[in-house]
C-alpha cells in the first residue's frame, strides 16, 4: 500500500476519536476497520471483530480529555504510535503504544500496549 494511503487511513482513525466523545465518529471508524479486523490489548486480550473494538473504544473515549501524540513510526503497511492520554476515569495520564497494520485502505489489526496494572490501580484505589 502506498504510504500516502496508509497515512490517510491513520489520520482518519485518530480523527474519529482523539477529541473525545462529542466528536466521536463511529460511522467513520467502522468504515476504516476491515472485515477481518483483530484487536489485541492487555485488558481485553485478543478479540476478532469490529463490534467489540468499537464499543470498547467508545467507552474509553467517553473519559478522554486530551491525547498528545509523542512519536510516530511508519513503514509500508505497518505503523506504531506512542501517545499520552488524560482521562477522567480512572483519573490520570496514561501512556499508550499502538501498533496498526493496514491493507487495501483499511485497518486489519490494532495492538495496544500499556501498563494495565497502573490503569487498574487508578480505577480501583
Amino acid at each position: 500500500m502506498a504510504i500516502d494511503q496508509s497515512t490517510d487511513v491513520i489520520e482518519a482513525y485518530y480523527a474519529s476519536w482523539q477529541n473525545g466523545i462529542d466528536s466521536f465518529d463511529e460511522t467513520g471508524l467502522r468504515r476504516l476497520l476491515a472485515a477481518d479486523f483483530v484487536y489485541e490489548g492487555p485488558m481485553a486480550g485478543r478479540r476478532p471483530g469490529v463490534e467489540s473494538f468499537v464499543q470498547g473504544l467508545k467507552t474509553f473515549v467517553k473519559t478522554l480529555k486530551d491525547l498528545r501524540m509523542l512519536t510516530q513510526l511508519r513503514t509500508g503497511d505497518d505503523a506504531a504510535f506512542l501517545y499520552d492520554c488524560d482521562v477522567s476515569h480512572p483519573a490520570g495520564t496514561f501512556r499508550f503504544a499502538e501498533f496498526i497494520r493496514i491493507g487495501a485502505g483499511q485497518i486489519h489489526e490494532i495492538r495496544l500496549v500499556f501498563d494495565a496494572t497502573d490503569f487498574r490501580k487508578a480505577a480501583n484505589p
